[in-house]
C-alpha cells in the first residue's frame, strides 16, 4: 500500500511540475484565468499530498487559493473571473476642488487685472487675512520671518 500512495504522490508532483513549467502557474503578481484557477483547486482537492504541500509544488500562495476556493464555493465558476474594483464615489464634495461659480469669479478677476500675481488676485479675492503673508519656501529663510 506505502509503495501505490509513494508512487501516486510522484506522478501528482511530476503532472503539477509539469503543468507549472508549460502554464506558467506560479510566479508573483500573476494573474490566471477563471479556468486555471478552477484546474488548480481541482488539482489541489484530488492531491494526496495535502493542500500546503500541493500549493508549494504549484506556486500558489494559500492565501490566493484559499480566496479563490471562498469564491468558488460561494459564486461558483463565475466567482473566478477576476474582479474591477468598484469606484466608491465620496460622500461629499472633494476637498482641492474649487466650485465653478468662484472659478469663474477667479477668472474674471484675472482677466480684468492682468498686471496682479497669482498671490495679489488671492488676497483681492479672498481678503489678506484668508492669504499667508509669505510662501512656503520662505519659511527657511529667517529675514522674511
Amino acid at each position: 500500500m506505502q509503495l501505490k500512495e509513494a508512487l501516486a504522490e510522484a506522478m501528482l508532483e511530476n503532472r503539477l511540475l509539469k503543468k507549472s513549467v508549460s502554464r506558467g502557474w506560479g510566479g508573483r503578481y500573476m494573474r490566471h484565468p477563471a479556468s486555471e484557477k478552477l484546474e488548480i483547486i481541482r488539482t489541489v482537492e484530488q492531491s494526496s499530498l495535502g493542500v500546503r504541500r500541493t500549493l508549494q509544488q504549484v506556486g500558489i500562495p494559500r492565501s490566493t487559493f484559499y480566496n479563490w476556493y471562498d469564491r468558488y464555493v460561494s459564486e461558483g465558476f463565475d466567482g473566478l473571473e477576476d474582479k474591477k474594483p468598484v469606484f466608491i464615489p465620496t460622500a461629499g464634495p472633494v476637498w482641492n476642488k474649487v466650485s465653478e461659480e468662484i472659478t469663474d469669479q477667479l477668472v474674471k478677476l484675472a482677466l480684468a487685472e492682468p498686471d496682479l500675481s497669482a498671490r495679489e488676485l488671492a488676497v483681492q479675492f479672498y481678503g489678506a487675512e484668508a492669504v499667508l503673508p509669505f510662501g512656503i519656501d520662505s519659511l527657511s529663510h529667517p529675514e522674511t520671518l
